[in-house]
């Protein structure tokens, strides 16, 4: 819709300036419009969304081209699940104050909720420009939260090593704040993933030195980083830890058993690597060839022989596909079309 639709409210219409209450009702007659916008960030923190709304308008009403009461406004249609009407909010916040960096941050988190990651990345560097030049007088909580969003958009566009390092920038502002805590396990995760083991453990390490009671949470992060990063030992025993706490942990249960196998191929590591056909995508094997051959006798049956694992197992692998034949079996045999 226009713009001058912000001036509605969704549900009934009614321009934003009016309210059917009269003004005594909600204590709004000769309140100075920093005063009702006051009032309305506490009935938006209190999750009365109608009163807020409400203040917000009148407040309106007072000073019409001043971004602070389209920013609450905003703050309260995202708080009513209404991301759309909350963009509109805030695109009149900043059109009145392109300095507005609540209404960026905030505009920027809706457009990661929505999926418009590049509306979103827009939002957070124009926060950052603002939030980082030299006038800026702001807290460090909403540049915590940029700076972890926008490593997240980034690390989930495939840019790990700048996801990294806007990750490192968010714990620098308050490496112990509570508000970072998820920023040690994201940049965890990102840093395993680009075989950066030895710092995936440290951050890992790092965030349990704040939060111990977090250990059950990131184990099996844990256990995976020691485990690839060459710690077998110390992998085994964190993976051992793991299961013993959550026994229905497939994910572990088939980490722990590559590190068993890397270790020594002892019968524990193969039979524990069953658990890798309940999760995806090996579960997909599972249920399109059931029941699977149990090395019971197969002449005169068909069995089909297929690809799990890379190119580089399959063709190791494949020099069985004679041997199932010998047994009497007509074998099929399913690869990637690549060979």
């Amino acid at each position: 819709r226009d713009e001058s639709d912000l001036g509605k409210d969704d549900r009934d219409e009614s321009d934003l300036g009016k309210d059917d209450r009269d003004e005594s009702d909600l204590g709004k007659a000769d309140r100075s419009y920093s005063d009702l916008c006051a009032v309305a960030r506490a009935e938006w923190e209190a999750k009365q969304w109608d009163k807020s709304i409400a203040h917000c308008q009148y407040a309106i009403v007072l000073e019409p081209e001043v971004a602070t009461a389209y920013t609450l406004l905003g703050n309260v249609f995202s708080a009513q699940a209404r991301p759309e009407t909350a963009l509109r909010a805030y695109a009149k916040a900043m059109s009145f104050d392109p300095y507005c960096v609540e209404s960026l941050v905030n505009a920027g988190s809706l457009c990661i909720d929505l999926g418009h990651s590049d509306r979103a990345i827009e939002c957070y560097q124009q926060a950052l420009r603002l939030r980082t030049g030299p006038n800026d007088t702001g807290s460090n909580s909403d540049l915590i939260s940029v700076y972890h969003n926008l490593g997240k958009l980034e690390c989930d566009r495939g840019n790990r090593d700048l996801g990294i390092q806007l990750y490192r920038q968010a714990l620098a502002l308050d490496p112990q704040s509570r508000l970072t805590r998820l920023t040690y396990i994201f940049l965890g995760e990102a840093l395993a993933h680009v075989e950066r083991y030895d710092e995936s453990i440290a951050t890992f390490e790092a965030f349990l030195g704040l939060a111990p009671e977090s250990r059950p949470d990131i184990l099996h992060k844990l256990a995976f980083a020691y485990q690839h990063g060459g710690y077998v030992d110390q992998g085994i025993a964190l993976g051992r830890e793991l299961i013993a706490q959550d026994p229905t942990n497939q994910q572990g249960r088939l980490n722990l058993a590559y590190a068993l196998l890397k270790a020594q191929p002892e019968p524990e590591g193969w039979d524990m690597a069953e658990a890798r056909f309940l999760i995806e995508p090996f579960s997909f094997f599972a249920r399109r060839c059931e029941p699977a051959w149990q090395g019971e006798p197969i002449e005169g049956k068909t069995i089909l022989l297929h690809q799990e694992q890379g190119l580089g197992d399959t063709i190791q692998f494949c020099r069985y596909v004679p041997l199932v034949a010998a047994r009497g079996a007509r074998v099929v045999f399913q690869c990637n079309t690549t060979l």
